[in-house]
């Protein structure tokens, strides 16, 4: 338990849950024999397309931009989702386990209310 801090659990969770959607996007397209990746950004440029042109922009990224914003939301939703996870099973085990057994940061603590 206290082998890991949370400097270290959660960006190798994010990761992990990361490589998971990846995953889970590539198996997808396997079994619909449909890029999926790619369906998804084609959208999201279409999408940014019409936001462009209904603010008056005359500006477009590029499709290898796309694919990042893309990627960059992806690790984003995964490290949020990791970081609320931590939170939550922070409150769980305080309540359930004796108190001595968490592992979050002292701050992390005070915030939550489970010093």
């Amino acid at each position: 338990n206290r082998q890991c801090s949370w400097w270290v659990t959660i960006p190798a969770s994010a990761a992990v849950r990361s490589a998971g959607i990846f995953a889970s996007l590539a198996v997808s397209s396997l079994i619909l024999r449909e890029n999926v990746m790619q369906l998804l950004v084609t959208q999201m440029y279409g999408l940014l397309d019409q936001i462009a042109a209904n603010i008056g922009a005359t500006f477009m990224p590029n499709i290898a931009w796309v694919y990042g914003i893309a990627i960059f939301f992806v690790l984003l939703n995964s490290v949020s989702y990791v970081v609320i996870l931590h939170a939550v099973y922070t409150i769980v085990l305080h309540n359930v386990v004796r108190p001595g057994y968490i592992n979050a940061p002292n701050r992390i603590k005070r915030m939550l209310g489970v010093k």
